[in-house]
């Protein structure tokens, strides 16, 4: 994917090798970034000159098989997800951090689906994070400067 003025565009490889950015495209991701309709119809018309009305936008969503009410989804595939970002930088990281990480790489999942599974795989963190102690991290360096770290809260 390329971003230009922050402006994320879509990419699609047929089997030439050449890209295609077409309306399909542009719409499944702009609806798996979770922009709400009128957002996506605005970015259509404005950066790539698509202009179609709302109901338009609603028969092409279930043309592609979209839709943000009962969502499919495999359980498993969404385990392992989870699962990869528990043993990652997001290990602290709630349910509603988790869903929207599960969001942005295209996974619809309920966030209530989400909470279960994280109560279920990482019960010690969810107790952490409710009773607001999270685990410290601990550096080990050979000298100053040797580590620096930096997050929202420093």
């Amino acid at each position: 994917m390329q971003t230009e003025n922050k402006m994320a565009t879509a990419y699609s490889d047929n089997e030439d090798g050449v890209e295609e950015n077409t309306e399909e495209v542009l719409i499944k991701y702009y609806f798996y970034r979770g922009y709400q309709y009128k957002d996506i119809l605005d970015l259509l018309a404005t950066y790539h000159n698509i202009e179609i009305s709302e109901r338009t936008l609603h028969r092409r969503l279930r043309m592609y098989g979209l839709s943000r009410r009962n969502p499919e989804y495999d359980v498993d595939t969404i385990i392992h997800e989870v699962e990869g970002m528990l043993d990652g930088p997001d290990c602290i990281a709630g349910y509603r951090h988790v869903w929207h990480s599960l969001q942005l790489k295209g996974y619809q999942v309920p966030r209530q689906v989400v909470e279960l599974l994280l109560r279920e795989l990482d019960p010690d963190g969810c107790q952490l994070r409710k009773r607001h102690k999270l685990k410290r991290r601990q550096y080990h360096n050979p000298g100053p400067n040797a580590v620096w770290h930096a997050d929202g809260y420093d």
